[in-house]
């Protein structure tokens, strides 16, 4: 048998072919049933999109990263730039907020005046900065509750790493 297989070297070619089709098709019925796809798994992924966390309704919703928080969410009500992780993949069922993001009115008007200097401002420091774990009470970044905030999300999934969903 193995003098055959040997001499019949397209035989090998056509058994690895089906056995990566079948690892591929394996990990995309996982990817189904945990919630996850190849975008969300990836969270190196850079999108024109982010999170943003709506005070009002206490609901995620995707808009335009350039976009400035606080914004206007869609109950009205403002809406911030949310950190979202997920316990085991990012599944609306596996997500949650890790922590929300906002700006003090000062830093917004300079970073909206002139939109060139908005990465400066955020290398500059984290003067103007907010931090929130309930999206009601905000903490400015230089305080060392923030630290703590941001910290203290890094791990509520049992144990496990909790996955930053992009």
């Amino acid at each position: 048998m193995s003098d055959w297989l040997r001499d019949n070297k397209w035989v090998n070619i056509v058994a690895v072919i089906v056995i990566v089709i079948l690892a591929w098709r394996v990990k995309a019925i996982i990817d189904a049933l945990t919630g996850t796809d190849a975008e969300q798994s990836n969270s190196d992924v850079i999108s024109d999109d982010t999170w943003f966390y709506d005070t009002g309704s206490g609901k995620l919703f995707r808009a335009p990263r350039a976009q400035i928080p606080p914004i206007k969410g869609p109950s009205g009500e403002d809406a911030v730039w949310a950190t979202v992780h997920g316990c085991g993949g990012c599944g609306e069922s596996q997500r949650f907020v890790a922590y929300m993001t906002s700006h003090t009115p000062q830093l917004k008007a300079r970073a909206e005046a002139d939109p060139g200097v908005k990465a400066s401002l955020y290398a500059e420091s984290c003067q103007g900065r907010l931090y929130s774990s309930d999206g009601k009470t905000w903490v400015a970044a230089e305080n060392a509750q923030a630290a703590g905030m941001i910290n203290a999300s890094r791990n509520p999934c049992g144990g496990d790493t909790p996955k930053r969903c992009p």
